[in-house]
């Protein structure tokens, strides 16, 4: 089985909060409903691109960090996926 590199959404949004950014904020500011953000926090669901674009600006931009330096996690690849 292989592997490839993902968006670690789950550190995204626990980055967002040490910045004073709670989930309610983060769903106002990218537009996105409060119980899908915990989606991508808790059960590994990944956002829809302009969703998961929104967040990454607002990541950047609360954290003062580039694009390259997302948090990444391994993720297998799963035959049964392709």
């Amino acid at each position: 089985m292989s592997q490839r590199l993902t968006v670690d959404w789950f550190r995204i949004l626990a980055d967002l909060k040490t910045a004073g950014l709670g989930i309610y904020a983060v769903s106002d500011l990218i537009d996105v409903p409060k119980a899908t953000l915990m989606g991508w926090k808790n059960s590994g669901a990944e956002p829809r691109y302009s969703a998961g674009e929104r967040l990454v600006e607002l990541w950047c931009a609360t954290v003062k960090r580039h694009r390259g330096d997302l948090p990444k996690e391994v993720a297998p690849i799963s035959a049964a996926k392709i």
